[in-house]
């Protein structure tokens, strides 16, 4: 064989092995974009139905949804299931979340004004850099929640909540709760 029937071959098999190569890519990225488009479109689903909760006469489990991001401002979600639930930079002024099951929910980076979480269960919750101001925790319940990386919390209603010493809290925010709780 020659020098050029040799270059010829090692050609031909290095265009055969980028084009596997490029091939490989190319089904890893359409694969990415279809996962996004289908969390999107996931997202998006979980946020209309959170939406017309209160309207819906047949009441769906929304444990576990996708609601990053959401406005759920105004929605009445009382008594709803949102175990595991992502509410994470979740827009919410005077959201009614009463009697709701918020069990190991994520409120992080959330902006919660009026918000009513009266008989909610907040077991486990995160509140991490969430603004939470004039919100209603009675009779609440508070078990290894983190409430301490809090951004901001102000003139909330902590009366008669169930609260134990797993619970982050910063010394201010647990003057401020024991002060509530007996007046």
């Amino acid at each position: 064989m020659t020098n050029e029937t040799i270059s010829d071959i090692i050609l031909v098999v290095l265009g055969w092995f980028l084009g596997l190569i490029s091939s490989i890519v190319l089904f890893w990225v359409q694969e990415k974009r279809n996962a996004r488009k289908e969390a999107l479109r996931q997202r998006q689903e979980d946020t209309r139905a959170a939406r017309n909760w209160a309207a819906d006469g047949k009441k769906i489990s929304l444990r576990g949804f996708d609601l990053a991001g959401a406005n759920l401002s105004g929605k009445n979600l009382s008594r709803a299931d949102l175990e595991d639930a992502d509410l994470e930079d979740a827009k919410m002024w005077g959201t009614n979340l009463s009697g709701t099951n918020l069990i190991r929910a994520n409120f992080r980076k959330a902006k919660m004004i009026g918000v009513n979480f009266t008989g909610a269960d907040l077991t486990l919750a995160d509140f991490s850099d969430a603004i939470l101001g004039e919100c209603d925790f009675t009779k609440a319940r508070f078990r290894r929640t983190k409430l301490k990386q809090a951004k901001t919390i102000d003139n909330c209603i902590w009366r008669s909540i169930q609260i134990d010493e797993t619970t982050e809290l910063t010394d201010e925010l647990r003057q401020q709760i024991e002060k509530s709780q007996s007046a």
